[in-house]
């Protein structure tokens, strides 16, 4: 984009969230591009919420996993180091979340989501996860998810959690994430 001095969409539908990802971008690392339809810069409605999370976290110090977002069709000139997770945006509990391991299963997972937006992000191994529940700017709980059969942790595919104190760094950064996000409740 840092080649550019304005941007004009010529064609949005079916690439609306794309578009909007590229307007959140601009409107705040960019003070000299111009988006010159002001129809497009002001209606960001059409977004999921992964997408929009990532994007927005990734410029406002939050840290978070490498994450490249892109469409089905382009995985195989985005996702090139193995393993790797690619996360269909607009589904949770961890459906439409994929373990690719070789190039063999990147192509089969292009053809499946040709048109679907995706993030690509590194396969790291773990023993859980940790979710921290912000409302009002106050930590009101946390729990550690795990899952022995599976590499999600979500507890709708099989995942256990239990209650932990997390510690204050991640209690500040939960609060910090939340605020940036403009949500009551995280």
């Amino acid at each position: 984009l840092s080649e550019y001095d304005a941007i004009y969409f010529y064609k949005m539908y079916g690439y609306e969230e794309l578009v909007t990802l590229i307007n959140i971008f601009v409107q705040r690392n960019s003070k000299e591009i111009v988006i010159l339809d002001s129809a497009v810069k002001d209606n960001m409605h059409w977004i999921d919420r992964k997408s929009w999370e990532y994007t927005v976290l990734s410029t406002k110090g939050i840290p978070i996993i490498p994450t490249t977002l892109c469409v089905g069709e382009k995985l195989s000139k985005h996702a090139k180091n193995f393993p790797c997770i690619i996360k269909q945006t607009n589904l949770s509990e961890g459906k439409g979340v994929w373990l690719c391991k070789t190039e063999e299963d990147r192509n089969e997972l292009s053809k499946k989501l040709f048109t679907d937006v995706v993030l690509i992000q590194p396969f790291i191994r773990n023993i859980g996860d940790i979710r921290v529940i912000v409302i009002g700017n106050k930590i009101h709980g946390s729990m550690l998810r795990k899952n022995a059969s599976d590499y999600r942790n979500n507890i709708a595919l099989g995942g256990s959690g239990t209650v932990i104190a997390p510690p204050k760094d991640l209690e500040d950064m939960a609060k910090k994430a939340a605020n940036i996000l403009g949500y009551d409740i995280a």
